[in-house]
């Protein structure tokens, strides 16, 4: 018996002929980046950061193309971080999608700094791509480079900001943000990276100042410097001397400054302004949200105000060392800093 021979017609050949091509050009093609980072992060705690207070800045670096790198895309532009996602409980879920027109291949890397806005902690790594595996954090990565006593001061002419950073991460540099308004935008101020004074300690001062003007200021990694910035914002308000004079113009806007010293032993300052005469709300509390003491509890008129907490409760007995956060509510205005009591 003969076999029998399919035939096709010239239609079906190119039709056949297409679709293996289609597939060819779609295996030669450069991997797009994939839109999730999956990772174990921990805090000291050895706790998973809550995704609401999580931030995280991204690039690509093409060691293909001589190391070249994307733009940096962050939390705002780029999209989300999800605590526990598909790889369930503990793990977090970061959105890094959005590169624009950024193809990689195997060997290339993802740069990424996550910060817990809560404790200031912070991680930084990066992640080999392979062009047929979605990237992952492939161990448990603890966050622990802290930045502390984040502060600003001034003095005639000129505004200082100072913080510390404590963890393996004190040999980073850092750009300064500034805006006359707490939202934003912000703008590098800095032309070259901040190095540390000393081991962990930073120290930027910054003379383009008006008297009288508010400023916020946000630090960020240098590494990523045309992002915006990770820590902070601080509040500090330029005056003609340390005092404040009396020509100085009133704030056009509610503000709460972090206090300073922080960490601080026994006490520390708490500054605020307000836009117009408001009732006022300081409230301080433990890290298990128990109030532990009233600060201000009045209506306050237009200016700028400066409280003292003592460090101990409201029967008057010494709080002990831990974190505590200060709460202002002021109108329909509400801000948190959180405050470090080192005995």
């Amino acid at each position: 018996m003969h076999g029998h021979r399919r035939t096709y017609d010239a239609k079906t050949i190119a039709g056949i002929m297409l679709v293996i091509a289609l597939v060819l050009m779609a295996s030669a093609a450069p991997a797009q980046v994939p839109h999730t980072v999956l990772g174990m992060v921990r805090d000291h705690l050895d706790s998973t950061p809550s995704c609401d207070n999580v931030k995280f800045q991204a690039y690509l670096i093409d060691l293909s193309d001589g190391g070249v790198h994307s733009e940096t895309r962050t939390d705002d532009d780029t999209g989300n971080a999800y605590g526990d996602g598909v790889m369930g409980e503990g793990w977090l879920e970061i959105e890094c999608a959005n590169f624009s027109q950024f193809e990689w291949a195997t060997g290339d890397s993802l740069r990424l700094a996550i910060v817990n806005t809560e404790s200031n902690q912070l991680l930084v790594t990066s992640i080999a791509l392979d062009a047929a595996v979605e990237p992952q954090l492939a161990t448990t990565l603890e966050m622990i480079s802290v930045v502390e006593d984040l502060h600003g001061s001034c003095t005639p002419g000129q505004i200082t900001v100072e913080w510390l950073l404590d963890g393996m991460g004190s040999d980073l540099s850092f750009h300064v943000y500034r805006s006359t308004s707490e939202e934003g935008p912000y703008q590098r101020i800095t032309e070259e990276a901040l190095q540390p004074e000393q081991p962990g300690l930073y120290s930027y001062c910054d003379e383009d100042i008006i008297s009288g003007t508010t400023y916020f200021y946000m630090m960020g990694l240098a590494d990523f410097s045309d992002s915006s910035g990770l820590f902070g914002p601080i509040m500090v308000s330029a005056r003609t001397d340390v005092a404040g004079a009396a020509g100085d113009r009133l704030p056009s806007e509610y503000g709460l400054s972090q206090n300073y010293p922080n960490p601080f032993n026994p006490e520390t300052t708490i500054e605020y302004q307000l836009p117009q005469a408001s009732p006022v709300q300081m409230l301080v509390f433990n890290l298990l949200g128990q109030q532990v003491r009233t600060l201000v509890n009045e209506v306050r008129e237009q200016g700028r105000f400066q409280v003292v907490w003592d460090g101990r409760d409201e029967a008057g007995q010494p709080v002990a060392s831990g974190i505590y956060f200060c709460h202002l509510t002021a109108g329909s205005y509400h801000q948190t800093r959180k405050m470090t009591l080192l005995k």
